[in-house]
């Protein structure tokens, strides 16, 4: 799920893993170009978690995924949601 700023020229992508299997490498596409933070991951330890996924930061890659022109590789731990925001504030879409 993807939300947007007022101008769309940001976005916050929320991914939810509810199975209890990891996804490593899962892609998804992205509205932006550029980095993505993680603001949230539920797996992390402060949440008694065991700290897997992606963390940091990502870049997107030129690959489409879910209809849109570039992707991100998110490692998605299980039953678990994570929070990327975008960085670089441009919006590739039309």
């Amino acid at each position: 799920m993807l939300r947007y700023d007022r101008d769309r020229r940001s976005a916050v992508l929320v991914v939810s893993n509810f199975t209890p299997v990891a996804r490593p490498g899962c892609r998804i596409g992205v509205p932006f170009h550029g980095r993505w933070r993680q603001i949230l991951n539920t797996d992390a330890t402060v949440y008694d978690g065991g700290e897997a996924g992606t963390g940091g930061r990502l870049r997107h890659a030129a690959r489409e995924a879910h209809g849109r022109g570039q992707s991100l590789a998110v490692d998605l731990p299980l039953l678990a949601t994570t929070m990327f925001i975008s960085e670089d504030g441009r919006n590739q879409e039309p």
